[in-house]
Parts: C-alpha cells; sequence; structure tokens
C-alpha cells in the first residue's frame, strides 16, 4: 500500500472512530449502573443494630433537630433547632450541609425516625459517589480530550473497595469528595477553555495593558468558572472542612492557564486573575456560612463572628487526632508508621493491582511534569500530592479521609495504560522473529489485569453485604444456642427457633416510692432474715444510707406491720458493679403460715438519694432447729 493511500484510510478510520464517540458515553451508563449494584448491595447491612459508631451519632442528631420555618430561625445559632447544640450535642464537628440535606430528603419521604433516616443517608451517600464516578469521566474527557480514558478510569473507581464501603455509611465523606470532584471538573475547563477547540487561538490575541484601574471593570466573563469553583469548594468544606487543600488547586489552575497563554489578553492579565482568586475567596467564604451556618454566632446571616463553641470543638478534634488526648479509640494509632495510611490505601482501599498501577503512573506523570510536560497533568498530580500528604503525615492516618484522591488515582492509572499503549506507537521495540510491541503489551496487560483484578476484589468485598454481619450473626448464634432464663420455643413452618425473652432484674428505690413483694411461704416458718444479692446506691456516693425492710401481713385489702428491720451503708461498689450483698435483720423471729399472703417493703429513707436492687432476694428461714431458704422471684 502506497503512503497516501494509507493516508487515507487512516483518515477515514480516524474519521468512523470520531463519529461514534458517543458510544463511549453509553457505555458510561454500564459504568455506573455497575458502581449502583456494588453501593446499593445489602444497603441495611447490620439489620437496624446501627454497628457504625460514627453513622449512629449522626442518626441520633438527625433524630433530633427539626426544621426551621424562616431563614431568621436558621441563622440564629442560639436558637436553631437545626443546630445540633441545641438539641443536646455539643460536640459536634460534622459539615451541616449532608445533614441538612439528608434530614430533608428524610422528611419528604416521611423516614426520620431512627431506624429509618440512617437508611435515607446511606442510599445518598451512595449516589453521591456515584456522581463522584460520573465526573471522572468528564474530566478525562476534558482534561486530556480522552472518552476512552475517562470510561476506564471511572470503571476503576467504580471497583474502588473503599467507596464502595463509604457508599455504605451515612457519614459526610462521599458528600465532600462529590463537589471536590465537582471543583476540579471546572478547574479542568478553565485550564482547557472553549477557545481550543475553535479555529481561534488565544494567544493570537493581541496585547492589552490595563491602566490604572482599568482591571476592576474588565472580562468579568473570565470570573464565572472562579464563581462556580467557589460556590463548590464552600459547598465541600460545609461537608467536611479537612478538604481545605481544594482551595490551593484555583490558584493552581490560573496559574496553569496563565503560562498556558502566555501572550496576556483582558482575561489572563494578571490583575485580572488576581481580582478573580479574590473574589472567589470572598464568594467560597459566603457558601460557607450559608451552608455551615453554626460555625458563627448569628443571629443574623450578616453576623460574621466565628462561633467560639465551634471552634472549641475543632480543638478537641485536633487534641484528639494529635494524640494529645488520652481517649480509648485514639490508642490505635500509636507507633503506627509513617506509611500506614499508604500501605492501607494500596492493599485494601485500592487493592493491589490497582494500588500499584495507580501509584506508580503516579510517579510517572511526576517525572513527566518535571521534563516539563505539565501543562496537563499539574493540576491533577498537586490535588493528590497535597491532599495526601494533609492527611497521610497527622498522627491519626484512617484510611477513609484518603477518600478525595481515589478518582485522581483512578484517572492516574488509567492514564498510565493509554500513556503506555501511546509509546507503543511512538518507540517500537521488537523482538525480530516474534514482532512483538513490548508497550503495548505492557498496556493490554496492566489493563486487564487492573480492571480484572479491582472487579474480582469489588465482588469479593460486597459479598460481606449478602450475609449477616459478624456480630449480628454471632448474636443470633446465641440467642438459639444458649439458654437464656426464659425461652419461647417457635416452630414456624418446620423450622424451629428460639426466642429470649426479656424480663426485669432490678428495681430502683427512692424515698416515698418503695419496692413491694407479696408472696405467700413454701410452709410455716419463722422468718428471720431478708437477703439481697446486689444493692447499689446512686446519685450520691460515700454516704450512709437506711435500707428500710417492713414486712406485713395481707387481709383483703388491709395490712399489718409484723417485722421491720434497717442496714445503714453505703452500698460501695468493690468487686461487682451491680453492688454488694445486703443482709437486713429483722427485729425477731416472725412466725409465717403457708395459708396466708405476705407483703415485703424495701425502702430509703434519706431523701436526695436512691438504691437500685439486682438480682435474687431470699427469704432465711428457721423452723424446728432447721434453716431454710425461700427465693423470691428478682425484681
Amino acid at each position: 500500500m502506497k503512503r497516501s493511500e494509507f493516508s487515507s484510510e487512516s483518515g477515514r478510520r480516524q474519521w468512523k472512530i470520531s463519529n461514534l464517540s458517543w458510544i463511549w458515553d453509553v457505555l458510561l451508563i454500564g459504568v455506573l449502573v455497575l458502581g449502583a449494584y456494588f453501593r446499593f448491595i445489602g444497603v441495611n447491612w447490620d439489620d437496624n443494630y446501627h454497628l457504625h459508631p460514627d453513622e449512629r451519632f449522626l442518626t441520633m442528631v438527625e433524630t433530633a433537630i427539626q426544621p426551621v420555618h424562616g431563614l431568621s430561625e436558621y441563622f440564629n445559632t442560639s436558637t436553631s433547632t437545626l443546630n445540633p447544640n441545641n438539641v443536646g450535642q455539643s460536640y459536634f464537628v460534622y459539615g451541616t450541609l449532608p445533614l441538612f440535606l439528608v434530614h430533608y430528603v428524610g422528611e419528604l419521604m416521611n423516614m426520620t425516625g431512627y431506624s429509618q433516616i440512617y437508611l435515607v443517608g446511606r442510599v445518598m451517600s451512595g449516589i453521591f459517589d456515584l456522581g463522584s464516578i460520573l465526573f471522572v469521566y468528564l474530566i478525562c474527557k476534558r482534561l486530556y480530550r480522552n472518552s476512552k480514558l475517562g470510561l476506564v478510569a471511572s470503571l476503576l473507581l467504580a471497583l474502588s473497595v473503599l467507596p464502595i464501603q463509604l457508599s455504605h455509611f451515612f457519614a459526610v465523606d462521599t458528600f465532600a469528595t462529590f463537589f471536590v470532584m465537582a471543583g476540579l471538573y471546572v478547574l479542568a475547563r478553565l485550564v482547557t477553555p472553549v477557545v481550543e477547540e475553535t479555529s481561534g487561538d488565544e494567544t493570537s490575541a493581541p496585547e492589552e495593558e490595563f491602566a490604572g484601574w482599568e482591571w476592576v471593570k474588565a472580562d468579568w466573563g473570565s470570573f464565572k468558572p472562579y464563581l462556580l469553583f467557589a460556590i463548590l469548594f464552600g459547598l465541600a468544606m460545609a461537608c467536611k472542612v479537612s478538604v481545605w487543600p481544594l482551595a490551593l488547586s484555583l490558584p493552581v489552575a490560573a496559574l496553569i492557564r496563565y503560562k498556558k497563554f502566555h501572550h496576556p489578553t483582558p482575561s489572563l492579565d494578571i490583575s485580572v486573575v488576581l481580582r478573580n482568586l479574590v473574589l472567589a475567596g470572598i464568594s467560597a467564604f459566603v457558601i460557607f456560612r450559608i451552608f455551615q451556618p453554626y460555625a458563627f454566632t448569628g443571629p443574623s446571616f450578616f453576623n460574621f463572628t466565628i462561633n467560639p463553641q465551634w471552634i472549641s470543638s475543632l480543638k478537641e478534634l485536633q487534641n484528639q487526632s494529635t494524640g494529645n488526648v488520652d481517649v480509648p479509640y485514639a490508642l490505635q494509632w500509636a507507633r503506627r508508621p509513617i506509611t500506614f495510611s499508604w500501605t492501607n490505601m494500596v492493599e485494601w482501599g485500592l487493592g493491589l493491582p490497582l494500588g500499584i498501577l495507580a501509584w506508580a503512573g503516579f510517579l510517572w506523570m511526576g517525572w513527566r511534569i518535571f521534563k516539563g510536560d505539565w501543562q496537563k497533568h499539574l493540576l491533577l498530580w498537586a490535588w493528590v500530592l497535597i491532599y495526601f500528604l494533609s492527611q497521610a503525615l497527622p498522627w491519626v492516618r484512617t484510611m477513609r479521609y484518603q477518600l478525595p484522591i481515589y478518582q485522581g488515582l483512578a484517572i492516574i492509572a488509567s492514564w498510565t495504560i493509554f500513556k503506555l499503549w501511546e509509546d507503543g506507537l511512538n518507540v517500537v521495540r521488537k523482538v525480530a522473529v516474534l514482532q512483538i510491541n513490548w508497550r503495548r503489551v505492557l498496556a493490554i496487560l496492566a489493563g486487564v489485569l487492573v480492571i480484572g483484578g479491582s472487579a474480582a476484589w469489588a465482588f469479593a468485598f460486597t459479598r460481606i453485604y449478602t450475609r449477616p454481619v459478624t456480630r449480628v450473626a454471632a448474636s443470633e448464634w446465641i440467642y438459639q444456642n444458649i439458654p437464656g432464663a426464659i425461652d419461647l420455643q417457635i416452630d414456624s413452618a418446620g423450622v424451629k427457633t428460639q426466642e429470649p425473652v426479656a424480663y426485669q432484674n432490678g428495681a430502683v428505690i427512692t424515698p416515698g416510692s418503695p419496692y413491694r413483694y407479696v408472696f405467700s411461704p413454701a410452709q410455716d416458718a419463722n422468718l428471720t432474715q431478708v437477703n439481697l444479692e446486689h444493692v447499689q446506691l446512686q446519685l450520691t456516693q460515700n454516704s450512709v444510707v437506711t435500707f428500710l425492710v417492713t414486712v406485713y401481713q395481707l387481709n383483703g385489702t388491709d395490712k399489718t406491720p409484723v417485722a421491720s428491720g434497717y442496714l445503714q451503708n453505703n452500698f460501695a461498689i468493690t468487686d461487682d458493679s451491680r453492688g454488694p450483698q445486703a443482709a437486713v435483720l429483722l427485729n425477731g423471729a416472725v412466725p409465717l403460715k403457708k395459708s396466708e399472703k405476705y407483703e415485703i417493703d424495701f425502702e430509703v429513707v434519706e431523701e436526695g438519694t436512691q438504691l437500685q436492687i439486682m438480682g435474687n432476694v431470699s427469704l432465711l428461714m428457721e423452723k424446728e432447729g432447721q434453716t431454710l431458704t425461700q427465693y423470691l422471684p428478682s425484681p
């Protein structure tokens, strides 16, 4: 074939491919469906037991807050019923935007109860994570002009295990990450303006220098992407303040655009860029003021004083995150290596195939930036680096804190595969006999191994959502195999199950509110003593109180006291948290008849005190020189 014929054939093939570019958008729908399957399978994985502590806390807050009736109530920090601090949660460090979104969706669906609202939160968490998958595709399509690269990147993210896991939790991470990715997409558009796609060229525009204050009114159209990014950044901060490094991406994007189109025009003049950056910062602050209203004292929108209680909570969180506060759940971070966050991300969050390829590609991309090929890569690469270090270096290195860079790593991994393939076109290395292009072979192997390995890991991991969670399964086994005090044997369609029945095993006694027993003796005998297995003093400690026992003989509606006794003690807790034993000696032996009914009253005398009795209550009786014991039902 002649060279001209080859060029003609290549051109026709390129035309066909460009006309079929829509197929990648269609395939993206399949990726989103696959991602939805992994994110919504077994959404009620803990069977209403609320086993995730952060989620349980947010659920408690959601059921406590109430909608407001106007903006004046909304911004009034001290009285707003949407403020967690006003409904019993004095320590609240999460963003309020996810809280509000989930609560109002729950109101629309009539699902605001304790056993309902967390399911709304889990579903919304998964939906927002699907949105992040969509933005990965759009970023690749815009930044690299490659829909196929975007499709593979979105597929890798859809198969990543940490986003799948966090989509099964009602927490703020996926909400914040969605707005982060939306913001990065806006910046991708900022560094790749539409003018590149037209016959015009921004670099060919004539120079225009601004004199005096002309830059104040010049080219306000260039502010649009800055404003949109500011809105998205403010929303991300209202979800989780730890995403603050995203703010650094805006000046990076502005620098890329300025350097890329090096002949100054009104939209790129440094004065206009600085103006846009300052106004973007102000806009982001306003958005944060709206959607994180209780970070400010109020009572109106125009009061921008920071709320001291919010700052106090953040300082407490910082102390916990640095190890300065000795709390049980922080002990796990002692002596963790500095590589802990990275190791867990590669081994578990991404899985070894994707994790290794993504970070190898990260190093390769960094090398290309160093060699001068930085304009397409710096925005994404710098975000991954800066945010990773901000979360990997502190004392607490929780894996989920790294969620906002999983999308960037998926893009880098996809770029690595396609870059290997592309370099196979430019640098052909073949074995003379086999005629093998090793770069293309490596690209294919990398793609197959990473996609296949990620799919296998995602499928294996999500099997935990198709069966009872281990703690629930263990509890069910105990119910079926270890007898309780009272059990019901249930036979349903030939399947026998054992149902433990709850029963009271304690009683609280306060002055004026005694606990009463009615009983009949098993035989005629003389009652001498009443024994209690556990008595615990509550409300006050180390105070000696009077525990009074009175025995009555019942005759119809009348009762006659026949004996009494008391015990003065502080009932201090020693070896058993339920309190010590108590033996009350009555003032003389009381003859009891088997045919009669009696009542025993337990009382505490001192005001402002409270006793709790638990366990067995027994009567010590004597008959013909023998000591008898009769047990009463547990209180």
